[in-house]
C-alpha cells in the first residue's frame, strides 16, 4: 500500500511511498529535518528509505494529521522532534498514549486531549487505530540526545510488517456559521481583561467573520479588527485553562519571544527579529532596547516603534513569513501603553 495522503499533500515532504515511518517536526524546518537525518546517515532514498513522510505540525493540523494516518494503515511508527512552540508535541504524543476526554469548550460539549487544552472533534480515537501506532518522542536538533536517538531510532525499528488494515476516511467536520450582516473590516473591541477581550473576539469572529477559501484551507475572517484591552494582567490559572489556555505556556512562550538567537531549524523567530536580526551601520541593532532608550530620554517619544518584517525578504520568500509584524509603545494619559500588529492571527489557538 502506497502512502497517499488526503490533506495538505502540497505541504508534506514525502521519501518513501513505501515506507512506515512518519516523522513529525512540529515547528522546525522540514527541510532542516532532512539535512540533518542525512548528515546522521539515516536512510532517504525513495526506494528504500523506511521513511514515508516528513511534515511539520503547529497544532491546528493535528485533525488533518490522525486522518492521514488512517488513511494510510501502513504507518505504524511516529518519530516526534524538533522546535515545540504551541504545544502540539504534547497534543500528538497524549492523543496516542492517553486519548481524549469529553469536556465543554466555551459551554459547548467537546472534548480534550487528556492532559492538555487541546480541543478536538472527537471524530478520531485513539481505538480507530487499534494500537498500531508507535510514538517515540525526542526532542529539538541541537541537543546531543536527539542526534544520537535519531540513528538510534531506526537501527531499533522492528523489521517491516504486512499492512493488515483498510483505509479509512473520516472526514474533518465542518463548523457551519451563520453570518450577521455588518461590517466585517471595522470592528473594535474595548475591554478591561485579556479573557473578556478574547471571548468579545471569538464572539465576532463567529457571528460576523467571511468564509475565505484560503490555499491551506477554509478560513473565517474579520479584517482591521482593533482590540483594546484597559487591564493588560495576567489572568488567573484557573480562568485560562477554563477557556483552553495555559498560564506556563504563556511564560514559555513570553521567554521564547525575548530570546535573540534564533534556531537553525526555524525560519524566523520573534526575539531575533527584534533583537538580533536587523543592523545599522555595521552592527545588530536590539530593537526593544532602543525603544526602551528612547522612552527613557524622552517619556513622550513617538519613535518607540519597532518592527519585525523585512520587507525584502518577506516579500520574496514563500514561507517563513512572521504574523507579528510590529509594536508600538507610547506614553499616553500616563500609561505606557503597547499597540502591536499582526499580519494574520489565528484567534482560537495563537
Amino acid at each position: 500500500m502506497d502512502f497517499d495522503p488526503i490533506y495538505y499533500r502540497d505541504r508534506l515532504k514525502i521519501i518513501n511511498l513505501g515506507g512506515d515511518v512518519g516523522i513529525s517536526t512540529l515547528w522546525s524546518r522540514v527541510e532542516h529535518v532532512y539535512k540533518v537525518c542525512k548528515e546522521l546517515g539515516v536512510d532517504m532514498e525513495p526506494m528504500t528509505s523506511r521513511i514515508a513522510v516528513m511534515a511539520n505540525l503547529y497544532g491546528n493540523g493535528l485533525p488533518h494529521m490522525l486522518r492521514n494516518l488512517l488513511w494510510n494503515p501502513q504507518i505504524r511508527h511516529i518519530l516526534v522532534l524538533g522546535q515545540d512552540l504551541s504545544g502540539s508535541r504534547l497534543e500528538l504524543i497524549n492523543f496516542f498514549r492517553l486519548g481524549i476526554e469529553p469536556t465543554v469548550f466555551q459551554d459547548i460539549p467537546a472534548f480534550r486531549i487528556i492532559e492538555t487544552n487541546r480541543i478536538i472533534d472527537g471524530k478520531v480515537t485513539p481505538r480507530d487505530f487499534a494500537g498500531r501506532i508507535h510514538i517515540t518522542p525526542l526532542g529539538i536538533l541541537s541537543d546531543h540526545a536527539t542526534r544520537k536517538g535519531i540513528p538510534a531510532f531506526f537501527e531499533n525499528l522492528p523489521a517491516r510488517e504486512k499492512t493488515a488494515g483498510q483505509r479509512v476516511n473520516v472526514p474533518v467536520p465542518k463548523v457551519e456559521v451563520t453570518r450577521f450582516p455588518t461590517e466585517p473590516r471595522a470592528q473594535t473591541i474595548l475591554r478591561d481583561t485579556p479573557i473578556e477581550a478574547w471571548k468579545e473576539l471569538i464572539f465576532r469572529l463567529v457571528r460576523f467573520g467571511h468564509r475565505n477559501a484560503l490555499k491551506k484551507g477554509e478560513r473565517y475572517e474579520l479584517q482591521n479588527v482593533k482590540v483594546v484591552v484597559e487591564r493588560p494582567e495576567i489572568e488567573p490559572e484557573e480562568a485560562l485553562e477554563g477557556i483552553g489556555f495555559s498560564l506556563e505556556k504563556f511564560k514559555r512562550y513570553q521567554a521564547w519571544m525575548l530570546n535573540s538567537v534564533k534556531p537553525n531549524d526555524l525560519e524566523y523567530s520573534y526575539g531575533n527579529r527584534m533583537r538580533g536580526y536587523f543592523a545599522h551601520n555595521g552592527a545588530i541593532v536590539d530593537l526593544l532596547e532602543v525603544a526602551i532608550a528612547r522612552l527613557m530620554e524622552d517619556p513622550e517619544s513617538r519613535h518607540a516603534y519597532v518592527s519585525l518584517w523585512d520587507p525584502a525578504r518577506d516579500i520574496s520568500e514563500e514561507h517563513g513569513h512572521p504574523c507579528l509584524v510590529s509594536l508600538y509603545f507610547r506614553r499616553f494619559d500616563g500609561q505606557l501603553t503597547m499597540t502591536a500588529i499582526f499580519r494574520t492571527h489565528n484567534a482560537f489557538t495563537a
